[in-house]
C-alpha cells in the first residue's frame, strides 16, 4: 500500500481540496481517504474523518494488514509523527495563524506547494 500525506499550515490552506483531487486521479475503489482533524464525519464525503489519533492509527494498522488498498491518502499534520509515508505533500495557506504542527510537518514534506 502506498502512503500519500498532504499537511498544510492552517486550516483552508487546501489540503481536503488537494485529497479529493487525487482521489479522483486514482483507480477507482483502489484508493482510501482518511481526515485527522475535528468535524463531524459525512458520509456523502469520501474522506475516513478521525479526531482521535489512536482510533485512526489502529485503522490504518487494520487496513494495511487486510492488503486490499493500493494507496492510502491521509490529511493531517500529526500523523507524521507516527508515520512514514511514500510521499508527503505540505501545502502553505495563507492564513494569519498556523498549526503549531506545521513547521514539523513541512521539514517531513518531499513536495511544498506555496
Amino acid at each position: 500500500m502506498k502512503i500519500i500525506t498532504i499537511s498544510g499550515s492552517c486550516s483552508g490552506a487546501g489540503k481536503t481540496t488537494a485529497l479529493r483531487a487525487l482521489l479522483k486521479k486514482l483507480p477507482v475503489n483502489k484508493a482510501v481517504t482518511v481526515k485527522f482533524g475535528h468535524g463531524k464525519s459525512n458520509p456523502e464525503r469520501p474522506e475516513i474523518l478521525f479526531s482521535d489519533m489512536m482510533e485512526g492509527l489502529a485503522f490504518i494498522t487494520d487496513l494495511s494488514a487486510k492488503g486490499k488498498t493500493e494507496y492510502l491518502l491521509i490529511e493531517g499534520n500529526s500523523v507524521l509523527k507516527y508515520i512514514n509515508p511514500d510521499v508527503s505533500v505540505f501545502i502553505e495557506g495563507h492564513c494569519r495563524e498556523k498549526k503549531k504542527s506545521a513547521e514539523q510537518a513541512k521539514a517531513l514534506a518531499d513536495i511544498v506547494i506555496l
